[in-house]
């Protein structure tokens, strides 16, 4: 018998291996070892990740990251609501917040003018509606882009001093850069006016650490007439500092924020206490994501 074994052995060893060697690939696949997905997504799809559904009104869900893992979130959003989302950077280097800007210049490049795009942080957003409802949102609002407001401004405090002037009932009133809005032909504008100097703010003051909210800003400050902000949190709601859970209820319709009186449609945890807020409302939301999802209204 221990003859046999060894006559076995030696005549599949080979083959032994690699079934060991793919069942560890596997279990690490399965659960969900960022370093494989990575490697993968960085090797066999030039560091992208797609979601397999197609638009129906030529929009696009882009973002730009380098972890899988830490996705989790957008992803699993994304799916449940059957949005084009696109993950640029996977498993890439990111030297640097400007970078993000770069591979949002590559993943519009193949675009339409007038295709729809929405822009948000990997890491620290879910969205809980469909793309008819994102798109209505955005076209009541005016504008060829909308940025997502906060109640906090950074990095540049004293470029609080040029701000447009508007009532102080107003709580979310300066640019943050985790969620925009627009027509691809507007961010093309947009891109190409910012990158060429990614150091300087909308004072004319040079710094020495790349911000893309310093762009943003800059950008909105300068171009009242082509971008505006979403004050009332109509599309996305930004959650850094807020400390009741009274503030948003799950309903019928979607997630109503009790601050704004409105339905906000995407959520982006900013801050250390944005990030707390944000859990517990994925929590929420993420149960509501095992049956199907509701239709946009």
């Amino acid at each position: 018998m221990e003859r046999l074994i060894k006559h076995w052995l030696a005549e599949y060893k080979t083959v032994l291996i690699q079934v060991i060697v793919l069942g560890l690939c596997y279990y690490a696949w399965q659960s969900d070892f960022s370093f494989i997905r990575n490697h993968y997504f960085s090797i066999w799809h030039h560091g992208v990740y797609s979601s397999p559904f197609q638009t129906k009104q030529h929009f696009r869900l882009l973002s730009v990251g380098s972890d899988w893992h830490a996705s989790s979130k957008l992803r699993q959003s994304a799916r449940a609501w059957k949005l084009p989302l696109q993950i640029h950077g996977i498993g890439r280097a990111f030297p640097g917040m400007i970078s993000k800007l770069r591979y949002l210049q590559e993943a519009i490049s193949t675009l339409h003018d007038s295709d729809i795009i929405m822009v948000v942080d990997a890491y620290d957003v879910f969205v809980h509606a469909g793309e008819e409802k994102i798109i209505k949102a955005f076209k009541s609002m005016g504008k060829d882009l909308v940025f997502s407001a906060e109640n906090w401004i950074f990095p540049d405090v004293e470029v609080g001093k040029i701000y447009p002037d508007i009532p102080q009932s107003i709580l979310f009133r300066y640019v943050n850069s985790g969620g925009s809005v627009g027509y691809v032909k507007a961010y093309r504008q947009m891109l190409k006016d910012i990158m060429r100097d990614t150091m300087v703010d909308a004072m004319g003051k040079k710094h020495t650490v790349e911000s893309d909210q310093r762009l943003f800003t800059k950008y909105f400050l300068q171009n009242p007439d082509k971008v505006t902000l979403d004050y009332q949190q109509k599309i996305f709601s930004n959650l850094n500092d807020l400390f009741d859970y009274r503030y948003f209820s799950f309903e019928k319709k979607g997630i109503y924020n009790h601050i704004t009186n409105t339905t906000s449609l995407v959520f982006h945890g900013n801050g250390v206490t944005g990030k707390v807020y944000l859990e517990a409302l994925y929590k929420e939301a993420k149960r509501q994501m095992h049956t199907a999802p509701r239709k946009d209204d």
